[in-house]
């Protein structure tokens, strides 16, 4: 499956009690598998899309609890990964493992609670209020 070894963790304040439905990431990540760097690149992407920027889903699911600033060592196993097909593109074989280093460079997190009780309590409100006041509950790091 997917395990994940934090190499250092710098951390992040955020709002209590929100729920985290989104977000634009920036990452550096380095992926091998059976010891060759298959890529080493910056990337930034919005999550939930990252297959779009070419992030394997292993890697995806595992930023979802990364901090500002960390860095983790993932092994990513072959469904989370390539999977069966394996990936002609950078040589992997079928059903291959593969090892990342990433960082979390930065991130802005949505915070749904807020969002939907602007949107339901706020109606009257100026737009450019309650775009103001929606901006400030974004976190940024």
């Amino acid at each position: 499956m997917l395990s994940r070894v934090r190499a250092e963790n710098v951390g992040c304040v955020f709002l209590r009690h929100s729920v985290y439905v989104c977000g634009d990431v920036t990452v550096h990540l380095t992926g091998t598998c059976s010891g060759r760097v298959f890529e080493d690149r910056d990337v930034t992407f919005t999550m939930g899309c990252g297959s779009e920027a070419g992030i394997v889903p292993g890697v995806e699911m595992a930023l979802k609890k990364f901090h500002q600033g960390e860095k983790s060592r993932l092994k990513v196993s072959s469904q989370y990964g390539y999977g069966s097909e394996g990936c002609q593109a950078y040589d992997i074989a079928p059903d291959a493992e593969l090892a990342y280093e990433v960082e979390m460079q930065h991130f802005v997190r949505v915070i749904l609670s807020r969002i939907l009780n602007l949107i339901v309590t706020q109606s009257e409100k100026c737009m450019f209020t309650v775009a103001k006041e929606l901006t400030d509950e974004l976190v940024s790091c």
